[in-house]
């Protein structure tokens, strides 16, 4: 029996996820780039936002 995700579940642990993983990115970069640091968390949430919705998707079939 698999575990079927649920959109409020998933959608808030990738964003979490996501926006770390963007802000790790963005540390290494705000060196040169000084507009990275707002900007890393943000593309983070959209990208572990769109992947959960995407996991949500496929998983509800």
């Amino acid at each position: 029996m698999r575990y079927r995700y649920d959109k409020k579940t998933i959608l808030p642990v990738f964003m979490i996820i996501f926006s770390g993983l963007g802000a790790l990115f963005v540390t290494t970069l705000s060196n040169e780039h000084p507009y990275a640091i707002a900007f890393g968390p943000a593309l983070g949430l959209i990208i572990g936002g769109i992947v959960g919705y995407l996991l949500y998707v496929f998983q509800n079939k």
